[in-house]
């Protein structure tokens, strides 16, 4: 069976500060919140386990490794199910990839408290007859679950509370060279929305697995942001003029810059996404 994400059967048992350590997160096992449905079954295979819940969510849980010591489990809410709702690392307490920066399964409560800080709450609850203690924090959207030797067992990631509600400034194409000239993955990754998609003649170009490592070793990524009329080439060129819009539809608000003048961009869509604008589509016009 899967874990359920919730079931305290006892009283909270202590409550503390508001937690001052790690942000919210919106990566696990290299996987992205907001990532499209299909890029986990072609990356992981076959589920272990699929169900729907009763309010019409569709969860998925698949081993990590040949060991089966260690699974994920992603979330796609109601009614879509087409995008990565909430991420959950759970197994035995041995050091596993993936978890939050300073925490796996296996961390001690005290690791988790330095490098998390203190949690909200701390509840316990039984299953199946075995104690477990589960840690909240105050506007994280993280949570994680300690057996009764005080080791993490599971880790989970939803939604985007603790993330800015605040309207960033709008992004340019000066900002995103700078951006580009880092050559930095992570830096890339945060430039881009899950979900984006670059439009190159009858190519579409997006992630086809874990975000983490497409970003490093997918070809067509890097040739459409540092190849020949790549993206940063086109950005660089004279004819590069940029002529701002905003553009509304059912999806919501997006930033748009069309380069009229440009041979090769037709136009950047960003869309603001935990807090900041990233690029959603990028059209090329060869």
């Amino acid at each position: 069976m899967l874990k359920q994400p919730l079931r305290i059967l006892l009283a909270c048992a202590s409550t503390f500060g508001i937690c001052q350590g790690l942000p919210s997160q919106l990566k696990l096992g290299g996987y992205q919140l907001g990532q499209v449905a299909r890029v986990v079954e072609a990356t992981l295979g076959k589920p272990y386990e699929e169900r729907t819940t009763s309010d019409g969510w569709l969860i998925k849980a698949f081993w990590t490794s040949e060991k089966h010591e260690h699974l994920l489990i992603f979330e796609f809410a109601a009614p879509k199910k087409d995008r990565i709702t909430a991420i959950q690392l759970f197994g035995k307490p041995t050091p596993g990839d993936g978890g939050l920066p300073g925490v796996t399964l296996g961390s001690t409560e005290s690791e988790v408290f330095k490098a998390l800080g203190p949690p909200k709450s701390k509840s316990k609850y039984l299953d199946d007859g075995t104690e477990y203690a589960r840690l909240d924090y105050a506007d994280r959207n993280y949570s994680l679950e300690l057996n009764h030797e005080g080791l993490v067992v599971s880790i989970r990631i939803l939604g985007f509370d603790g993330f800015s509600k605040e309207v960033p400034p709008l992004p340019t194409a000066e900002g995103l060279k700078k951006i580009m000239a880092k050559q930095d993955p992570a830096a890339l990754e945060a430039m881009l929305t899950p979900d984006f998609e670059f439009y190159r003649g009858d190519n579409i170009i997006s992630y086809n697995g874990p975000s983490e490592h497409e970003i490093r070793s997918n070809s067509k990524i890097k040739e459409a942001i540092y190849g020949p009329l790549g993206l940063n080439e086109a950005l660089s060129r004279k004819d590069a003029q940029e002529d701002p819009q905003i553009r509304l539809s059912e999806s919501g608000v997006f930033h748009v810059i069309k380069f009229p003048k440009s041979a090769v961009l037709n136009e950047i869509v960003f869309a603001l996404f935990a807090g900041s604008w990233r690029i959603y589509e990028v059209s090329f016009k060869s």
